[in-house]
């Protein structure tokens, strides 16, 4: 009922939002599947303190973060909201408050954004780089403007699309094409003109993730290479190791001046 978006999460498995409901609901399309019987589903209720549930503002957009396991979902507005919570072991599931996660407080901090349509985890998108993939795409209909924002909310680029009449959902691919669909029944592609790394890279002072971090002219860190990890700088211009930066022991680390076309 009033499904507003829908996810695959692995395998045969896909979910959907319903608006009005307040819920998440999981079911698997086979090969041979024609219809989906909503009694055969499974279902995930969001907690009522992050409601008001059974209004046309409710869930708008879902998607999946595989790493962690996580689905994340959005509410369109009065609040606009942006969950997370963890895949349950067992259905039906009703979630509270401590089982879900408000990612960012979008009351506080909505973007500029005058409402959420829909959102795509960039996890889902095959994103290699450790900081990237754990970032977010969210898209206004109101404001028919779709932002990055990473882990800790904060905004990192943002596509507005005045021409666009109703921006409604979002997905992208692993070459990072976008595809927008809006009402009435439009269908739009934006096709990424260069697969450019970012110019310059922050790495904060936690224990940095395992992976190659690659920027164009800088990159600058505090964190930690933690024991069993497998790092890799490269930056075209320098790279600075500030204070707080750390390698352990049986840690692999390496730095490189090399741009973002090899040289």
């Amino acid at each position: 009922e009033d499904t507003e978006g829908i996810v695959h999460i692995s395998g045969t498995r896909y979910a959907v939002a319903e608006e009005r409901r307040g819920k998440v609901t999981f079911f698997d399309i086979l090969s041979n599947t024609n219809k989906v019987k909503y009694s055969n589903a499974d279902d995930v209720e969001m907690p009522d303190p992050l409601g008001p549930w059974g209004a046309n503002v409710g869930l708008e957009g879902i998607t999946y973060y595989p790493l962690v396991n996580k689905i994340y979902t959005v509410k369109e507005k009065s609040p606009k909201g942006y969950y997370s919570f963890t895949m349950p072991n067992s259905f039906p599931a009703t979630l509270s408050t401590a089982n879900t996660d408000i990612v960012c407080d979008m009351p506080q901090n909505p973007f500029g954004f005058s409402d959420l349509s829909g959102m795509h985890h960039l996890g889902l998108s095959g994103a290699s780089d450790p900081t990237t993939g754990t970032h977010t795409l969210l898209l206004s209909h109101e404001s028919r403007a779709l932002v990055e924002v990473d882990a800790n909310c904060n905004e990192i680029s943002r596509l507005s699309f005045p021409y666009i009449n109703q921006p409604e959902g979002v997905t992208m691919d692993n070459n990072g094409t976008l595809y927008i669909v809006s009402e009435p029944n439009l269908f739009y592609i934006f096709t990424p003109t260069s697969s450019c790394c970012p110019a310059n890279l922050s790495i904060p002072d936690v224990p940095i993730a395992d992976g190659t971090y690659h920027a164009d002219e800088t990159i600058i860190s505090t964190g930690e290479v933690a024991p069993g990890a497998n790092i890799e700088f490269k930056a075209g211009d320098f790279i600075m190791l500030d204070e707080g930066f750390s390698v352990e022991l049986q840690a692999d680390f390496a730095g490189k001046i090399e741009d973002c076309g090899g040289n």
